[in-house]
């Protein structure tokens, strides 16, 4: 189902980027496990992306627009950003998967 070696692989790749961050911002602790949680929660998701029916797709496409349009309208204590970032992340994930 999983493949261990690849979700290493991209671990190692989270890794050296969020090392590489954070000794450019001066930050040093940065721990390999977080890095390896992130790699498998982004192979979970990939895995239940591709076994989603064509119409859950094509409505999670439709609201996840309607929040990217709706982010402008939310006050300045949110990090729209990060925000949108993820779900355009989500959005070429899906529509690829199309």
């Amino acid at each position: 189902m999983f493949n261990r070696q690849e979700v290493m692989k991209r671990a190692w790749r989270i890794y050296r980027d969020w090392y590489r961050f954070g000794v450019e911002r001066g930050r040093f602790h940065i721990c390999f496990g977080a890095a390896l949680k992130a790699a498998w929660a982004e192979m979970k998701r990939s895995l239940t992306i591709k076994l989603k029916p064509t119409v859950q797709k094509l409505a999670r496409i439709e609201a996840i627009k309607d929040q990217i349009e709706n982010l402008k309208w939310k006050s300045f204590r949110y990090d729209i950003g990060t925000m949108e970032q993820n779900l355009r992340a989500e959005l070429s994930e899906l529509e690829a998967a199309l």
